[in-house]
């Protein structure tokens, strides 16, 4: 039985799709929600399953920087592997965020399918 579960916060829904196709294929459950306060919520209520969060840095409601530093707080969750999706390279004021020591990728949209499963392929053996 496969408990790999990982958590998709990301605002765009074609983005989404992306992600949870590559996922699925790879045996994941897929969590995804479309804020940082949902996604918040959806790890607290599932910290102990979630083996992965993948999240965007622009969405509504709560950022994902935002979410990365509640998290930051967090005994199981700060355990987590993350991955950050963005449009754009990290700006200076998100130099906390850049050194988490559970913050494994920071990848620029689009993202090509081949390199990102060999990004999981990394995060997996970590």
């Amino acid at each position: 039985m496969n408990n790999k579960l990982v958590l998709i916060a990301e605002d765009s829904i074609e983005v989404v799709r992306f992600l949870e196709k590559c996922f699925l294929e790879r045996k994941y459950k897929v969590i995804a929600v479309s804020n940082g306060q949902e996604a918040y919520d959806k790890i607290k209520a599932n910290e102990k399953e979630i083996t992965l969060i993948v999240t965007d840095i622009t969405m509504p409601i709560m950022s994902g920087v935002e979410l990365l530093e509640k998290l930051k707080n967090e005994k199981m969750a700060k355990e987590i592997p993350k991955i950050i999706l963005t449009t754009r390279l990290p700006q200076e004021e998100s130099i906390e965020i850049k050194l988490m020591e559970d913050l494994k990728c920071w990848l620029l949209k689009p993202v090509d399918k081949e390199f990102f499963n060999k990004i999981i392929d990394k995060v997996e053996k970590l």
